[in-house]
């Protein structure tokens, strides 16, 4: 991602890790992280523009971190630009 100074930043956040297996093979929720990676192929159809720049962060079950990522029209999510340590992201306090 180039230096730019953009007028807005657009920031999602995204918690697809709720498909949790347990030991007995019940399953918490649906998983619905296919989703999650659907709507950042859909902002990356679009991209950012000179004047807003779009951010995701996304938190899955089957990734070794949460992923951040600025959206543009380069590849399928965007670019990864960053990679946490896994989130709860269904904490509010979490950032």
């Amino acid at each position: 991602m180039t230096q730019h100074r953009y007028e807005w930043t657009f920031m999602v956040y995204m918690a697809g890790d709720n498909g949790k297996v347990f030991a007995d093979g019940k399953r918490l929720m649906d998983d619905l992280e296919q989703y999650g990676w659907n709507n950042l192929a859909e902002m990356a159809a679009v991209g950012s523009t000179d004047k807003v720049a779009i951010v995701a962060q996304y938190d899955t079950l089957n990734a070794n971190g949460t992923s951040r990522f600025y959206i543009d029209t380069s590849s399928r999510t965007g670019q990864l630009i960053a990679t946490l340590p896994p989130v709860n992201t269904g904490d509010p306090k979490t950032w």
